[in-house]
């Protein structure tokens, strides 16, 4: 059908309406939802509570890795090692005496943190003992606590004959003369 001015009017019929209720809005949560993030929430204080408290009574006055040393000793790995000065030297001998004065020994190197921390504290181009050496009752290297000697960890240069003490330098450790004097490394 057309109007007056030759338009064509359109009669569109809308369907009516079934309910005459609100549409549910499906971007609101559940009333339940509310409160169980209140609860959670609630539970979550607490946890952290509880931790913090446990953590202040549980929490260590000294672990192995630490220990409270002497003055002037130097801590590593739950050991403490006392380096004598560079101009202080003494025989393998009178250097076990000295430590032994310290309720002390000289060092023994069992593992390769152990080693890398005394050559981080010494300096290049000295040599100091450690308790490595060759008694004259067996002929491999022995340490003072009469443990073996772990080739897996280092050589010593050149092998020595009995009687044979080693000094430990930044670049490896050599055999040495027992009755020698070179600085010394103690260690508890």
């Amino acid at each position: 059908m057309q109007n007056e001015e030759g338009y064509e009017v359109l009669n569109i019929h809308t369907k009516p309406k079934i309910s005459s209720q609100p549409l549910p809005d499906f971007h609101q949560p559940p009333p339940w939802q509310g409160t169980v993030l209140k609860v959670s929430g609630v539970m979550n204080i607490i946890l952290l509570v509880t931790l913090v408290t446990l953590s202040a009574f549980v929490s260590p006055k000294e672990t192995s890795t630490q220990r409270q040393c002497p003055a002037d000793w130097k801590s590593d790995g739950g050991k403490c090692y006392w380096f004598s000065n560079v101009t202080d030297k003494k025989s393998w001998n009178e250097s076990i005496e000295f430590c032994a004065e310290m309720k002390s020994n000289l060092t023994t190197i069992q593992e390769m943190c152990d080693l890398g921390f005394i050559w981080s504290q010494i300096p290049a181009s000295k040599y100091y003992w450690i308790g490595l050496h060759i008694p004259k009752s067996r002929g491999n290297w022995t340490w003072l606590d009469g443990s073996a000697l772990d080739w897996s960890l280092f050589h010593v240069n050149p092998p020595g004959g009995m009687d044979t003490c080693a000094a430990l330098s930044r670049d490896g450790i050599y055999q040495s003369n027992c009755r020698g004097e070179n600085p010394w490394i103690c260690q508890q």
